[in-house]
């Protein structure tokens, strides 16, 4: 009876040895890691917490790829009607001009040559691209057509759409029919072919009355469409400022979640080291019981 009690107390031992040292090696690992939860056993419940949190940071690390895209469309966009503008301004100016009647005909030439120089860097801007894709074409790759006796439009309307949040989608797309006067029946292209001829006729009525009126409606459209890009523009960095905050709360509480505390674990891996020289000591102790039993 006295070996088969030995025998049980020594096989009780060695258990009591694995665990703590199991129970030590865990603490060990925490404090090397820094995290408490390494596989989802370690906490079911907060491992399930900490992937649900980390999905909707993937989320919204997606929601703000795509806002800063159409930030970048935005920008594109921005830069191409400034510069548009100023082809109007400048168009405006040379426009102006040849109402003058006293303008000599070498001068009217070269105001005509200049604005066939502007309708040509307008179809340029008209189809400008952001990341290859089309800034003023809806869906299509170009906004514009120049078969060099006409512009014609191409663009579609279509709508190119981002989404930047759970329930926040926008449309970064600007219609070129807008932004160059196709919708108005009388493109920016037409008036310009107009212009050109009338200076080099010397029709000084229409210059200074028709054309001068139709090339300030044509600001206004572009002046349009840099407010509609600008308050685009506001709204999207709104929103991904939103987003980074939200992106910087889950962060923290993902690592809440599962990073270790140090001082916590530190105490907890002193009480598992002694637990573990405690089971050594007894099993030593029984070791020497069951050598005595055998002498």
């Amino acid at each position: 009876m006295t070996r088969i009690s030995t025998e049980q107390m020594w096989r009780s031992s060695l258990g009591d040895v694995a665990s703590a040292q199991m129970r030590r090696h865990d603490a060990q690992s925490r404090i090397s890691s820094g995290r408490r939860i390494e596989r989802v056993s370690d906490d079911p419940a907060a491992a399930q917490r900490a992937m649900q949190l980390s999905s909707e940071g993937a989320a919204i690390d997606q929601y703000r790829r795509a806002g800063e895209d159409a930030i970048r469309i935005i920008n594109a966009q921005d830069a191409a009607l400034q510069s548009i503008l100023d082809r109007l301004t400048r168009a405006e100016e040379l426009t102006i001009a040849g109402g003058n009647s006293t303008l000599e005909g070498g001068a009217r030439e070269a105001a005509a040559r200049q604005l066939e120089e502007i309708r040509a860097e307008l179809v340029q801007l008209a189809n400008s691209t952001q990341g290859g894709r089309s800034l003023f074409g809806g869906f299509q790759d170009a906004s514009v057509d120049d078969s060099g006796a006409a512009v014609t439009l191409v663009a579609d309307g279509g709508e190119v759409l981002r989404r930047i949040d759970t329930n926040r989608v926008i449309d970064v797309n600007v219609d070129a029919a807008d932004v160059f006067g196709f919708g108005a029946g009388r493109s920016v292209f037409d008036v310009l072919d107009d212009i050109v001829v009338d200076i080099r006729s010397g029709d000084v009525a229409a210059l200074s009355t028709t054309r001068t009126s139709e090339l300030k409606g044509l600001r206004r459209l572009v002046d349009d469409g840099l407010g509609t890009v600008g308050a685009r523009s506001v709204a999207i960095e709104q929103t991904l400022g939103d987003l980074s905050a939200r992106r910087d709360r889950l962060t923290t509480a993902v690592a809440e979640i599962v990073n270790v505390d140090v001082a916590e674990a530190t105490v907890a891996y002193g009480e598992a080291n002694l637990a573990y020289e405690a089971a050594l000591a007894v099993t030593a102790q029984v070791n020497r019981i069951s050598l005595l039993d055998y002498l």
